[in-house]
């Protein structure tokens, strides 16, 4: 027993000793990593405001799509986030519903009033994202046919790539897939 423990210590020693192998310690208190980045949409913002701290608590909607047998299909997650300190909260009081907000915090959770555990999110920083400038918009009747031609080089096939080709008749035109 005590040869396995004498391995074992070197074992980790040789690990953790730079130049003998690949390695790199990451300098934190602990090995653990607790940090979660979010880019959404507001859907509620309140402003708490306590005698001795404020904080806003945000609805934030993220949406992830995904390959199935039919096409693609679309899932919403919703999120708590807090955000406390006054400099972060002058940064996102502002928001309304919709606005797109990146958040970058911890994972946290707590006991609720009723017993159960809630799981938030503490934001260390948050950025909104500003909605783009009217001006920089093109309106459709704009547009010209050296656009549409840019739009396909940037896009490249992948609009091909959505053409229904199992249309054998050749008099009709092939159908773009909706899915």
């Amino acid at each position: 027993m005590a040869l396995n423990t004498k391995m074992s210590l070197n074992f980790s020693r040789l690990l953790k000793t730079p130049g003998r192998m690949p390695y790199r310690q990451i300098n934190t208190p602990s090995d653990d990593i607790n940090q979660i980045v979010l880019l959404g949409r507001v859907n509620y913002l309140h402003l708490n405001e306590n005698s001795n701290n404020v904080y806003v608590s945000i609805g934030l909607t993220t949406k992830n799509s995904y390959m199935t047998s039919n096409g693609y299909s679309l899932t919403y997650a919703y999120h708590n986030v807090y955000v406390f300190g006054q400099p972060l909260v002058d940064k996102v009081k502002h928001l309304t519903k919709g606005d797109r907000l990146c958040v970058t915090g911890l994972l946290s959770s707590y006991l609720a009033d009723d017993g159960q555990w809630k799981f938030c999110i503490t934001a260390n920083t948050v950025s909104p994202y500003v909605a783009e400038s009217i001006d920089n918009v093109v309106n459709d009747e704009e547009s010209t046919e050296q656009d549409e031609v840019d739009g396909e080089e940037m896009f490249g096939n992948y609009i091909h790539d959505k053409v229904d080709t199992d249309n054998k008749d050749s008099s009709v035109e092939p159908t773009v897939n909706k899915t």
